[in-house]
């Protein structure tokens, strides 16, 4: 653990929930508050938080309820439910001029958010986001068996190869966190597009060329449709982009801010 972030825990809508800070006085510009994606934590983003520590910011990272330290909701949480986690962390904390810096699933979360409270948020940088739903062939196929074997898995003689197919057609998120099966469904299901318009802060997108993830694809529709957007790619980085080049997406942030 970096001496210069510090682990602390709150209340929010009833849950218990962990983040971190990096200390600041009282002359700081502003907050920036990093959301991390989807089967990650607050943690990712400490090599992004110790380089913008004398940047004259407050730093904050939390971990959404289900993720690191933080309790698990109590019932399956839609995006909105963890849209209004992080409104109230704002609100609690007095955040003032926050910028929120959102990776992925995180990106989900932040969009929602800049749509709903438009006076909230500063300024927006979504990396690599989630958010837009996009139909390929091969998942489209996916889905075609899945709706198919579905009704045979209940049969007596092939339920013991329920299991075999749920692995073989259900994704690594899906299967990486039993307790949240029920929230990560409700949260892929949900297309933000039609919601993009609707977001008015000042907006970077960040994405890696080589993401297979949330593809460039995906990056282009959230340029077409968030007004005050500009798109900016990393040639040699992936879904985490912020990681695969630190420098490059430091110096792209740093010129934002």
């Amino acid at each position: 653990m970096d001496r210069t972030i510090q682990t602390i825990q709150i209340v929010l809508g009833r849950i218990l929930v962990n983040y971190y800070a990096v200390p600041h006085d009282t002359r700081s510009a502003g907050a920036i508050l990093f959301l991390h994606g989807w089967g990650a934590d607050g943690a990712i983003w400490f090599p992004i938080m110790r380089e913008l520590r004398d940047a004259g910011f407050a730093l904050y990272s939390i971990d959404f309820p289900g993720f690191g330290k933080s309790e698990m909701p109590s019932h399956p949480f839609f995006v909105d439910d963890y849209m209004e986690v992080v409104d109230e962390f704002i609100q609690k904390l007095a955040l003032k001029n926050c910028i929120v810096v959102a990776h992925s699933f995180g990106g989900r979360v932040a969009i929602k958010l800049a749509a709903a409270y438009p006076n909230l948020i500063q300024k927006l940088v979504l990396v690599d986001s989630a958010g837009v739903r996009l139909t390929s062939q091969k998942l489209t196929i996916k889905q075609n068996i899945i709706r198919t074997i579905k009704p045979l898995l209940h049969l007596w003689p092939l339920c013991f190869l329920r299991p075999y197919l749920y692995r073989l057609f259900a994704s690594e998120d899906y299967l990486a966190y039993p307790r949240l099966r029920e929230t990560f469904v409700k949260v892929v299901n949900e297309d933000l597009t039609p919601i993009l318009p609707r977001v008015t802060t000042d907006t970077l997108l960040v994405w890696g060329a080589k993401d297979n993830e949330t593809p460039l694809a995906a990056a282009k529709i959230m340029q077409k449709n968030i007004l005050r957007s500009r798109l900016v790619i990393l040639s040699n980085a992936g879904h985490f982009s912020f990681l695969d080049d630190q420098q490059g997406f430091l110096q792209i942030l740093k010129e934002f801010l």
